[in-house]
């Protein structure tokens, strides 16, 4: 299930990316508001891609639809506490699609307010793998004592919230800028998981279940400096909450079967970009831009109050006009 779903998912973002590209370069001739829309690819520093756009349709009088997507993917590796010999590694992708049902804008003056709806789904597949050495002795199961372990284990989270959202937007000779918050009253939630030990159990252990989240927001500050000549300076900073709960199953105390635990995790994303915007565009508004994005995604253990944070540094290339 979970290698389908990935391989669907990529070759989703490259189909979404090729039609995004196609409508940016036709903006200037249909109906494609140019307003908010960027078209990026991003590389970090171990080659993966991490492709983020979003093109907004206008119907006129202030009123526009949208569709974005953003992705990402990371691997580490370690060893586990408490066991001598041991080694795991952990994969991970995110993917997450975004249906803008409309946004409103006034835009009588250079300085104004929008309001809109989005409906978003993310989705996490997580994906570790290793093995280590039972403590010897071990007293709970003298039986399992000094054996190697190799483990497996697949979760795939699915979250789907309503976002609603509002930005102030000022336009100036030097400066223009927009801050804005989206908030999610509540999420819907569903995860699948699947572990195995070889050789200690010969059954799979499994969990599934869907549930509701509690409040996630994002804030955003984005402006760009206007220097008068070739190019301009864009500055984004993106503060992004988001709680995570739900079950999987775990090897028991005794190592002959599976406990349910549950996982409570607080997950806080900041993403730091700068970008260089060539002053001459290439259809209507769009720009093409060169940026450099540090990207920070902590996560907290709710019960414990452990945490750690996983950073990556993104080169981007693409075309916008964000305002």
């Amino acid at each position: 299930m979970s290698v389908k779903h990935t391989l669907f998912a990529r070759l989703s973002i490259g189909l979404f990316l090729s039609l995004f590209i196609s409508s940016a370069a036709l903006a200037a001739e249909s109906g494609w508001a140019e307003d908010r829309m960027q078209v990026d690819l991003g590389l970090d520093e171990d080659g993966k891609t991490a492709p983020e756009a979003f093109v907004p349709f206008d119907w006129g009088d202030g009123w526009s639809s949208g569709l974005g997507f953003r992705s990402r993917q990371s691997d580490s590796n370690d060893t586990l506490t408490g066991y001598t010999d041991s080694r795991f590694g952990t994969s991970v992708s995110e993917d997450r699609l975004r249906l803008n049902i409309f946004t409103y804008e006034n835009k009588d003056s250079d300085a104004y307010w929008a309001f809109g709806a989005d409906i978003e789904q993310i989705t996490i597949d997580q994906t570790e793998f290793g093995y280590f050495q039972m403590p010897n002795p071990y007293a709970p199961n003298p039986a399992v004592a000094g054996e190697y372990v190799a483990f497996d284990s697949q979760i795939d989270v699915v979250v789907t919230r309503p976002n609603i959202f509002t930005d102030y937007t000022s336009k100036g000779d030097a400066v223009d800028f927009r801050v804005g918050l989206s908030v999610s009253p509540t999420s819907n939630f569903s995860v699948d998981q699947e572990t195995r030990f070889v050789p200690l159990i010969s059954t799979t252990g499994t969990s599934s279940g869907t549930d509701t989240l509690d409040l996630s927001y994002e804030l955003t500050l984005e402006l760009e400096y206007k220097t008068g000549g070739s190019v301009n300076i864009g500055i984004g900073y993106y503060y992004e909450f988001l709680p995570i709960t739900y079950d999987i199953a775990t090897l028991n105390n005794t190592a002959d079967g599976f406990n349910t635990q549950t996982i409570d995790r607080e997950q806080v994303t900041t993403r730091t970009a700068v970008r260089i915007i060539f002053n001459k565009p290439i259809s209507g508004n769009l720009k093409p831009v060169i940026g450099y994005i540090i990207e920070d995604i902590e996560t907290t253990d709710v019960s414990s109050g452990s945490s750690e944070t996983e950073s990556k540094n993104i080169i981007s290339f693409g075309l916008e006009s964000r305002f």
